[in-house]
């Protein structure tokens, strides 16, 4: 039985899964290791290494080889998006003010306008700012509709954002590395981070343009 509250509500942090008889902790050892200094194998180098491909790690990889850098994106899982997309967060919060008005645009508008129109689900935008009862109600329950207004507010389907958000980088020469994550930082003129992989562990310096 769950412990409750004087108003009669469960606290479940005080319940008999946090209060129950444990076995003790086994005490930490102040030992340590020293680990031999090694080579690592330099993979590539870039002059913008991204670790991330979630949403921002994207855009800023577009960003800067729109701009002329060469840019290495390394990403932990097989695919880009983050909670986007592997996470199946697929709703994107209002890109729109009360008036209707188009206010979170840049790269976020690109990416959603290169998806299908059957893989974003919202408002038209000649409703987008609607004060109209019948048009606020009905996009209540689809989460683009707030305090009786319509919204630019989409769900998307997050196996094709993964798609588009792959085509993107591509096409604006991002050289991706999945299934690799930033570890440590290493230091050839500038920081950049050991990059480790299911083969191995490997560098990707960036140096300074």
């Amino acid at each position: 039985m769950s412990a409750s509250s004087p108003d009669g509500g469960r606290l479940f942090f005080t319940s008999e899964t946090f209060t129950a008889d444990r076995l003790p902790r086994r005490p930490a050892s102040d030992q340590t290791v020293r680990e031999p200094a090694r080579d690592l194998p330099v993979h590539a180098t870039c002059d913008v290494l991204v670790v991330g491909g979630g949403p921002a790690g994207t855009a800023a990889a577009i960003a800067a080889a729109r701009l002329g850098a060469d840019v290495i994106l390394l990403e932990r899982y097989n695919h880009l998006g983050g909670l986007s997309t592997g996470g199946l967060v697929i709703w994107i919060d209002r890109m729109t003010d009360w008036h209707g008005q188009h206010v979170i645009r840049g790269l976020a508008e690109e990416i959603l306008a290169r998806l299908p129109p059957d893989a974003v689900a919202g408002p038209p935008p000649p409703d987008w700012g609607s004060r109209d009862k019948a048009k606020a109600a009905h996009w209540s329950l689809r989460t683009s509709a707030f305090h009786g207004v319509v919204t630019h507010a989409p769900t998307v389907d997050p196996e094709w954002l993964k798609a588009v958000s792959l085509d993107l980088i591509l096409q604006s020469g991002v050289h991706p590395i999945f299934h690799a994550w930033g570890a440590a930082p290493c230091s050839r003129a500038t920081a950049s981070p050991a990059a480790p992989s299911k083969a191995s562990r490997a560098a990707a310096p960036s140096s300074p343009r």
